[in-house]
């Protein structure tokens, strides 16, 4: 049978009070005999000293009376004695209490007056001794009998027992309370933490006092210590390659797993890379493996610095790689995280004082387009890199062609928009803004344009979007700034456009970029340009993620004196709350709800709109007007200006004056 440390503990404290009670009743009867032993003593003593002295003084049985005042001293100076009787064989002669004798007789009292028991004393009314005297040399033999205060007797041994039992307890219960306290401190708890340590493996234990549990902590903690380092090294060869130290397989599909399930639940793509050494066998065969194995060790180093912190990195064969990038801003972001992989390995190595020039190609699939599980994912990219290795090597492809041709239309684009840039082949174009009330053109927006040599005007739609995800829209912003303003400059030295207010769009992008404001003020400040006559027009999507920021950029426009307006009105969220907000001055409605003025909710929403910004102190301009019925109702509505094809389309600069001299004119 086996016992917890409670229930062994309290056997152990069971056995404690058997014996610490049998010591203690032991020690009772003892002391009680030893009480019994000094009242028997007295008794005796009494008997003796009175019979000794009652048969000097007796001469007559008539005169026994003469023994009675050293009774009665006695009787005063002994409290366990009640009263002295004599008897003449059974009659009695002599009483020494004054209550009416009784009918008793010598023969019913004890004459044992040695080793009395604690029995013996209770159970007996008094004890006698014989008294012999002599009447006229005649010897009469008299019984002396000393009659117990059984009462006080009682209670002296009834007190005995109660204070040997209060010092008892008192001493058993101290003695219980500090045992079970130290047995608890030094046994019972130390126990249970190594108990606790050796089924939970934990917190470790400090220093025990008891010697021998002291040896069995240090002997666990060595044990564990031995037995937590043998784990860690087996989880890391389980999960580590061991040439390269990256990620091997097994972690690969146990971190995608995460990272897929969350991917899912964000509802966010990421990239899975396959990349292979080109021709790494001839390293090997030229080389030796050592050589390629070191290589693999080398490139296996550099390959986490070319990717992020939270980028995944792992060897799953021979020179076979696997990354798995996530949280990329665009596909521009990207490809240029894989460009800087395929540079950092397309470079001379030297392995084992040998030069080594070798590339990489790589097979991007994309979760969840192109897989939805690790097996798919694999297959996909390892589709891919074949077909990367195919079209010449040391290149990525993406698994679909429809992708990979986007991609890298979007990578083409953006070259050559920074190669067009310092060419010159971008230029402003200027759509006329009509006052509804006069007819007459008031202001323009600045719309850039794309006028390649070789493929002639491009649409902003086909380039600003990868502008903007490229990030090239900040320094293509700057350039429209630079020339808007230059333009308005220009306009100031000449009396039939010195009034004209110029509009310039401005994106998210560039107000996120940590070094706006400061570029943009230098570019103003040496423009020489005049705010008054200046117009910086943001839509709605510019205030969705970085409203501070917008709050202080607007703020700053009104500073320096600029008109600011919102455009694209009513597409986008809380539309309201920007007006209340922010300080804007005017409002442009947007194609769509001028499309629609003439359904019942279109004109209803327009001239809401209208009505709403002038109680506001706001000017209205309407975009995309194209019919004349367009113009009728917003000048019916009390619109205060409009733009669009019914004009004129966006212009060049000179078509743009030679318009607004006609029509002003």
């Amino acid at each position: 049978m086996k016992l917890s440390i409670k229930e062994f503990s309290l056997i152990l404290y069971s056995a404690i009070v058997i014996l610490f009670t049998s010591i203690s009743i032991y020690m009772y009867i003892s002391q009680r005999d030893k009480m019994v032993d000094l009242i028997a003593s007295d008794i005796q003593k009494n008997l003796l000293e009175v019979s000794y002295y009652a048969s000097k003084v007796i001469d007559n049985v008539n005169n026994i009376s003469v023994i009675e005042p050293m009774i009665d001293r006695r009787i005063a100076s002994n409290e366990i004695v009640d009263k002295f009787l004599v008897f003449n064989e059974d009659k009695l002669i002599f009483d020494s209490s004054i209550e009416e004798p009784v009918n008793i007789k010598g023969s019913q009292f004890s004459d044992k007056l040695k080793n009395i028991s604690f029995y013996d004393l209770l159970n007996n009314e008094g004890f006698k001794t014989e008294i012999n005297i002599y009447e006229q040399d005649k010897l009469v033999p008299l019984t002396l009998v000393l009659v117990l205060n059984h009462k006080l007797i009682q209670q002296n041994f009834s007190d005995l027992k109660i204070n040997f039992l209060i010092i008892y307890m008192i001493i058993f219960l101290l003695v219980y309370f500090i045992l079970w306290k130290v047995i608890d401190k030094y046994i019972i708890y130390p126990l249970e933490k190594l108990r606790q340590y050796a089924y939970y493996n934990s917190v470790v234990p400090s220093a025990l006092m008891i010697k021998e549990m002291e040896y069995i902590r240090a002997s666990m903690l060595q044990t564990f210590t031995r037995l937590e380092i043998e784990k860690e090294k087996l989880y890391r060869s389980s999960i580590t390659d061991e040439l390269s130290g990256l990620s091997n397989r097994n972690h690969l599909d146990e971190r995608l797993t995460r990272l897929i399930a969350k991917s899912k639940r964000d509802n966010k793509e990421f990239a899975f890379v396959f990349l292979d050494l080109d021709r790494f066998k001839d390293v090997n065969d030229l080389l030796g493996h050592s050589v390629g194995d070191n290589l693999l060790v080398d490139v296996a180093k550099k390959l986490p610095d070319a990717v992020r912190p939270n980028d995944i990195v792992a060897r799953i064969g021979g020179d076979e790689f696997v990354l798995v990038i996530s949280d990329y801003g665009s596909h521009f972001q990207l490809t240029t995280i894989l460009q800087r992989i395929l540079d950092m390995v397309s470079s001379e190595w030297t392995v084992n004082d040998n030069k080594v020039n070798i590339s990489a190609s790589m097979g991007v699939a994309f979760y969840p387009r192109d897989g939805e599980n690790i097996e798919s994912l694999l297959k996909n990219s390892d589709i891919a890199l074949y077909e990367a290795k195919n079209k010449g090597r040391a290149r990525y492809h993406f698994f679909t062609q429809e992708l990979n041709k986007k991609i890298i239309n979007e990578i083409e684009t953006n070259n050559k928009m920074r190669d067009a840039l310092k060419n010159g082949e971008f230029e402003l174009y200027y759509q006329p803004k009509v006052d509804i009330e006069t007819s007459k053109i008031i202001g323009a927006e600045a719309l850039i344009r794309w006028n390649s040599p070789k493929n002639g005007l491009i649409p902003p739609n086909e380039f600003i979007p990868i502008a903007e995800n490229s990030g090239f829209i900040v320094e293509l912003g700057e350039w429209i700034f630079y020339t808007a303003f230059a333009q308005q400059e220009q306009w100031s030295k000449n009396s039939a456009f010195k009034d004209m207010l110029l509009s310039v769009n401005l994106s998210a992008k560039q107000i996120a970029h940590e070094k706006f404001i400061d570029r943009f003020k230098t570019i103003f400040k040496n423009s020489g340009a005049e705010s008054h006559n200046l117009e910086i027009e943001l839509t709605e999507s510019v205030f969705i993620n970085s409203a501070d920021d917008a709050f202080e950029i607007v703020n700053l426009f009104h500073s320096l004196g600029f008109t600011i307006s919102l455009d694209d009105f009513g597409t986008g969220y809380s539309s309201l709350s920007y007006l209340k907000k922010f300080p804007f001055d005017v409002i442009k409605i947007d194609k769509t709800f001028i499309d629609d003025y003439n359904s019942k909710s279109g004109k209803v929403y327009i001239d809401t709109i209208i009505k709403m910004g002038h109680s506001l102190g706001m000017k209205l301009i309407a975009e995309g007007v194209e019919t004349k019925e367009q113009l009728a109702f917003l000048k019916e509505v009390e619109c205060n200006a409009f733009q669009g094809y019914l004009c004129s389309k966006p212009l060049p600069i000179q078509e743009f004056e030679e318009l607004v001299l006609k029509v002003n004119n």
